[in-house]
């Protein structure tokens, strides 16, 4: 696989935190899919293959370990996650 298929998740309710992730997610050669909170990331992860992810720890409702319990129940499986704060 070529690393302009990878698809990496960039969650976080934070919109310039989440802007310059992406930047540095698409300048490092990947493709990115962004979410603003925990069922828009559930759902990215439903709809289309997601090879890793980045998740902001500190999430409205749901923390972001939590939500990483829950995408390795989904398709996501064991795919590697980086948690940042």
């Amino acid at each position: 696989m070529n690393k302009n298929q990878i698809n990496i998740l960039i969650l976080d309710d934070d919109a310039s935190s989440r802007e310059a992730l992406k930047e540095i997610v698409k300048r490092a050669g990947f493709k990115s899919t962004l979410a603003d909170k925990a069922e828009s990331a559930l759902n990215a992860v439903r709809i289309k293959p997601i090879h890793a992810a980045i998740v902001d720890c500190m999430l409205p409702k749901k923390n972001g370990v939590s939500l990483v319990e829950e995408l390795r129940q989904s398709r996501f499986g064991q795919a590697p996650v980086i948690l940042v704060s």
